[in-house]
């Protein structure tokens, strides 16, 4: 048993196997430009923190309770 790559896919036709993708390989992250890492921090923080402000303040679904 071997692992099919992840983006691929195995097909199975009279009696052959064929392994081909269906997800662009390229890495997303590589394609981003460089940043200093106490800016990146900075830029992560600031997500974080907008985050937890919208997820606090987005309607309650369960009841309060008194």
């Amino acid at each position: 048993v071997r692992r099919i790559p992840p983006g691929h896919a195995l097909i199975l036709r009279e009696g052959s196997r064929e392994i081909t993708g269906y997800e662009p390989v390229a890495s997303l992250a590589v394609a981003a430009p460089q940043v200093d890492p106490v800016t990146a921090v900075d830029g992560v923080r600031d997500a974080l923190i907008e985050a937890v402000r919208a997820r606090l303040t987005a309607p309650r679904h369960a009841p309060e309770t008194p």
